[in-house]
């Protein structure tokens, strides 16, 4: 389950252990595999499985099921460039790109119930506003740096929260039937 102090900490932490940041390139690299490691780690979804057997009576395994991601990858040079041609916008843009292409659901359920037959993306728009840093203004370094994070990863996570996944193919694997899954949020 996703914890916006839990994932902001872990940032925070790798940010710290990462010895000086003296490129661009490396702290993005530093927050594409924190958000990565995280994800892999935390994300989960809820899907409603819907299958009919044969003669039209329902699939016994017909309900709620939950996914972990099967692959995560952010791509750090996608933020390099976003925040290098436009900012944080650029950057917030970029950072929703690399995260629809990058998660990925597909698979068993984590009961091993239900596969998931093909390929499924989140669909997330993270939208950061210049004045949602405002009262980080007039800190020192660590705590305007700890601000900064905490905001970011708690828009991040309320996209997160709010994102759509398309219904897709699965195939009841011990039981009698062909269905579709219906995604929950993500959680």
């Amino acid at each position: 389950m996703l914890n916006i102090t839990a994932f902001s900490n872990e940032l925070l932490s790798k940010l710290d252990n990462s010895g000086d940041i003296l490129t661009s390139s490396k702290a993005h690299r530093v927050w594409a595999e924190a958000i990565g490691n995280y994800l892999e780690s935390n994300l989960q979804i809820s899907g409603t499985y819907i299958g009919i057997c044969g003669g039209g009576s329902p699939d016994p395994l017909n309900g709620v099921h939950v996914w972990k991601p099967s692959s995560v990858s952010i791509d750090y040079v996608s933020l390099v460039n976003g925040a290098r041609s436009g900012g944080l916008d650029g950057w917030t843009n970029n950072l929703s790109s690399a995260v629809n292409a990058g998660v990925v659901f597909n698979g068993k359920s984590e009961d091993g119930l239900i596969l998931c037959s093909s390929n499924c993306h989140p669909s997330i728009t993270v939208f950061i506003e210049h004045s949602d840093f405002e009262g980080g203004y007039g800190l020192d370094g660590l705590n305007a740096r700890n601000y900064m994070i905490n905001i970011v990863i708690s828009v991040f996570v309320n996209a997160l929260r709010h994102s759509s996944l398309t219904p897709n193919p699965a195939t009841g694997t011990g039981s009698c039937s062909t269905g579709t899954i219906t995604w929950s949020t993500l959680e």
